[in-house]
Formats: C-alpha cells, structure tokens, sequence
C-alpha cells in the first residue's frame, strides 16, 4: 500500500513541475523574425532598385518609376547639357539623358522628386548660341577637295570658313589630290567657331623618298 501512495505522489509532482515550465516556442514564430519579402528599409521606407529612364520622355520616365513601385512626388527637370563618353551615342531630342537618382542604386519607395536633364540638341547640331555650338562632321577621307566641299556644304560646314587645308606627300596620303586625314573625324561634333583640319595628298617632289606616314591632326586651329 506504501509503495502505491509514493508512486501516486511521484506522478503528481512530476506533473505540477511540467506544468510550471510555461508555454513552448516554435522556431517558426510569426514574430518580427520572420521575413515579409519586402527588402530592406531605411527610416521605415522600403527601398528599391531605381529602374533606368535614360532615353525615354518625362512622362514615360514617370511612369516607369511607379511601376518599378515608387512613388514620385513629382518631376525636377535640371538646366544643364548633356555630356557623353561617346557624343556619336547621344539620345534623342526631348528624352531624358540622365538621372537622379541613378539607375541601379538602391532608394527609398517614396521619393519627393525626379531629377532629370533633357537633351535638347538634334544628332546634327547643338549648343546653338553657345561658345559650344557644334554640328555634326561628315565623312571626307577618300573624297577629293571638290566631292568634300559638296559634302561640307550640306552639313552647314562651308569647307574654307571651316577647316584649313594642307597636303602631305607621304605614302599613307596617296593617292593625289585624295584626302587621307580630317580633323574632326566622321560622326564628332565639329565646333563651330574653330577651323577643323583636312590633308590632301600629293606628289612627292622629284628626286625625294617620301615619308611613309602623315602626322594625323588632332586638335582645331
């Protein structure tokens, strides 16, 4: 009989301790440690990749950024030109060039404003009014003096208010009266208030070895 009372007592206590132990933890709480798929956040805003608008219209860039999930406040057009590393690559007239902030970095969903320039030059003239004023150089080299000067005229680069010309009887500048080099090259914006440079080849003087190259010009008068 005993031996029945202290086993009765051992099953109880071990049942009351049991149940002071509290309740029990899953490791997949619904807590804060769980993840959301919202990304990161930076002063309780969830930031984004800033899609590219490079090439599009203010209100296509618009557009993009609310479907890339940001909200814009509104759009901040800048003063200022547009600068490529390769001008030849230059977007189209009334379309965005570049952007603030950039594609790729990271920003918070809601942002106050866009920053933007636009171009505002074509692909064959720009900086009309500025000291900068360009415009698009054709292609010459293989031309003689009188095909370059059409070609000149059409581009609004009159030949002789535009470049000076010299001849070079080297071996690369043949054959006569061809040009072999131009300065700018074909497809560079040619500024306008400066003298570009063209050579013309011709024939060694008799009795003389010709070099056999021509220094190529590489800067205006």
């Amino acid at each position: 009989m005993k031996q029945w009372v202290i086993f009765a007592l051992s099953v109880t206590a071990a049942c009351s301790f049991k149940g002071n132990l509290g309740p029990t933890f899953s490791s997949s709480s619904s807590g804060g440690g769980g993840s959301s798929g919202a990304g990161p956040s930076e002063g309780g805003h969830i930031l984004r990749t800033v899609p590219s608008v490079i090439g599009q219209t203010p209100e296509q860039a618009l557009a993009t950024m609310r479907a890339a999930g940001f909200e814009v406040g509104g759009l901040d057009p800048q003063n200022a030109t547009c600068g490529y590393e390769d001008d030849r690559q230059m977007v189209k007239t009334g379309t965005i060039c570049s952007q603030t902030p950039g594609a790729g970095t990271e920003a918070t969903t809601r942002l106050p404003r866009l920053r933007f320039v636009v171009e505002k030059d074509t692909y064959a003239e720009g900086g009309i009014g500025l000291s900068s004023h360009w415009r698009r150089m054709p292609e010459v080299v293989g031309l003689t003096l009188a095909e370059a000067t059409a070609v000149l005229a059409k581009a609004n680069l009159a030949l002789p208010d535009h470049f000076v010309v010299s001849e070079s009887a080297a071996e690369d500048c043949q054959p006569e009266g061809k040009i072999c080099l131009a300065y700018p090259k074909a497809g560079a914006r040619k500024q306008v208030p400066r003298k570009g440079r063209i050579v013309v080849g011709v024939k060694p003087p008799p009795g003389t070895t010709p070099p056999s190259s021509t220094p190529e010009p590489t800067t205006y008068f």
